[in-house]
């Protein structure tokens, strides 16, 4: 099952995806008949993009800048 195998690599880089400087979340989205993972950025910038990988375990990976995400608590 190719969802189960892509949650398993979400899970298995979020956290290093996560500690990169921007990076505010790590999801899965289905393009097509395929899946991949999308890494949710608060500014897309040359730099930034540079760090992030084009693939994961050869899952396409699509950068989408969203701005800050504040908690409401």
């Amino acid at each position: 099952m190719e969802t189960n195998s892509i949650s398993k690599v979400k899970e298995k880089y979020s956290s290093d995806l996560m500690k990169i400087p921007l990076v505010v979340g790590v999801g899965i989205e289905k393009e097509g008949k395929k899946y991949i993972v999308k890494i949710l950025v608060s500014k897309k910038t040359k730099t930034l993009l540079e760090k992030i990988p084009k693939k994961i375990e050869g899952y396409n990976v699509k950068v989408e800048e969203v701005g800050e995400i504040y908690s409401q608590e």
